[in-house]
């Protein structure tokens, strides 16, 4: 077998893995965020969220900084380098986790005194977790670089299963303490089987390289901005309504917050699917690149909007499957939240074509937009509508940073991303959200989604913005797919 098949068959296997990967850890995800949310009141789960979001926020910003991708493409490209970087990436990552620990220590000081422990010990959890790729991740560098992802992925799953048994068969009154002490007890036996495995506890005994750490941080500095810029848009929410409206609507939007990630699997799936190809094509077929891309935006578009109808019509459903029925008086802010979808996918895809096309330029402009946005919306309307303002926020600013996002482009795409599609797809989309909210007063939810979704289709169809030749794309798309 030849180097190309042996990629390529390392390739595929390291997508089915990862795909398998990510359907178990959601089923698991739901189950840890179902106890979180039906065994915490609305404050204790404020508590909780406004920790995890006050550290995260100090963590990524001091340790992690967008250097993650830098050193994994330094490791591939100079592999004969490998235990030098890696030593010196450990060394140094571990330097700036107790720094950004310090300032953390003396936010939560400052702000909030009576839980200083539990920011340290989130603090803690962070650096071994698999989830906030802090030092975990540069003990998991070798799997990823050979896309030898089954130990990188099961470990995580082992994480999330301790954490399971913990909640469910440890007898013990839900709190936020007791949420964070099982985090962090859950992820230590994961990070030690990793270290055991990869023998990289042997990385303490190669000297510290000045010369690697500079490069990486050289490297890592047009990521570093583009990348404060997403944190501020990221955590800035619950920082502005824990200040203006206290934990208990904190906690009302965290547990708002918690749907996100699983939604946020089909843009990443479908990134990682067409990214190689826009690639490849941006140096060879430049027509075919553009058509690619378009049709990446369309299929995101179609399903995001579909998606996002479905789910609203069962808002009721999701917050009784979630929470036990805790948070059944917000529904407001769960369906708006689950209208997300459709900006937070074409963001993410045009995020990583920008970088293929060498547009990076463009993402500091959009993360820019997001972080002045989220502030000046979050100024605007949490003060008055609580956690409903600042769900509504963060919607008015994905909406348009994604017009943000497509006027960047519209020079590359001139021909193919016009205001006249923009507007049939709006039309259809309107008619979804429409549906979504009025049907289920009158039936039954599912089948209001399943009533809503067909008047979407068909209003795509008959607006003009869903062709029959789209659906031709569409389903050489879910062929790669």
């Amino acid at each position: 077998m030849d180097t190309n098949s042996r990629r390529n068959r390392r390739i595929l296997s390291g997508t089915a893995i990862s795909l398998g990967a990510q359907v178990i850890g959601y089923i698991l995800y739901f189950f840890a965020i179902r106890a979180i949310l039906s065994g915490l009141s609305k404050e204790e789960n404020g508590v909780l969220f406004g920790i995890q979001r006050i550290a995260e926020f100090i963590l990524a910003l001091g340790v992690e900084a967008g250097m993650n991708t830098v050193v994994l493409r330094k490791i591939v490209q100079n592999e004969e380098d490998a235990d030098v970087i890696l030593a010196t990436f450990a060394k140094m990552r571990f330097m700036l986790w107790l720094v950004a620990s310090a300032l953390l220590a003396v936010v939560g000081w400052i702000f909030i005194p009576e839980h200083l422990s539990l920011m340290l010990i989130w603090s803690v959890y962070s650096l071994i977790a698999a989830k906030s790729i802090l030092w975990r991740f540069v003990f998991e560098l070798r799997y990823r670089a050979h896309t030898n992802l089954l130990p990188v992925y099961l470990l995580g799953l082992l994480d999330t299963l301790l954490f399971l048994a913990v909640i469910y068969f440890i007898p013990q009154p839900l709190n936020a303490e007791y949420i964070i002490v099982g985090f962090c007890l859950s992820a230590i036996p994961g990070f030690v089987i990793l270290v055991l495995l990869t023998g990289d506890w042997k990385l303490l005994k190669i000297p510290f390289s000045k010369k690697i750490a500079g490069e990486i941080f050289k490297s890592s500095m047009p990521v570093m901005i583009a990348f404060v810029m997403m944190q501020v848009h990221d955590k800035s929410d619950a920082f502005f309504l824990q200040y203006f409206k206290g934990e208990e609507e904190l906690g009302i939007f965290g547990a708002v917050y918690r749907m996100l990630p699983p939604l946020l699997a089909v843009s990443m799936t479908l990134t990682t699917v067409l990214t190689p190809s826009i690639a490849r094509f941006h140096l060879t077929d430049m027509e075919r690149c553009k058509r690619y891309i378009f049709g990446g935006i369309k299929i995101l578009l179609y399903f995001g909007g579909l998606l996002s109808v479905v789910l609203s019509a069962n808002t009721g459903f999701i917050i009784q499957a979630l929470s036990d029925g805790r948070y059944s008086d917000s529904y407001l802010q769960f369906f708006v939240f689950l209208w997300l979808p459709v900006p937070v996918y074409l963001i993410v895809f045009l995020f990583d074509v920008n970088i293929v096309l060498g547009r990076e330029r463009n993402n500091f402009i959009i993360t820019a937009t997001e972080a002045g946005l989220s502030i000046i919306t979050n100024l605007l309307l949490t003060p008055h509508y609580a956690s409903l303002g600042t769900v509504f926020s963060k919607l008015v600013t994905l909406i348009i940073a994604t017009a943000v996002t497509l006027w960047l482009l519209k020079d590359f795409l001139r021909e193919l991303v016009t205001f006249g599609f923009f507007a049939r797809f709006s039309i259809a989309l309107i008619s979804g959200l429409s549906s979504s909210y009025l049907l289920p007063q009158i039936m039954p939810q599912f089948a209001a989604s399943f009533v809503g979704g067909g008047i979407y289709l068909a209003m795509l169809m008959l607006a003009g913005a869903l062709q029959r030749h789209d659906v031709a794309i569409i389903q050489h798309f879910l062929k790669k797919t």
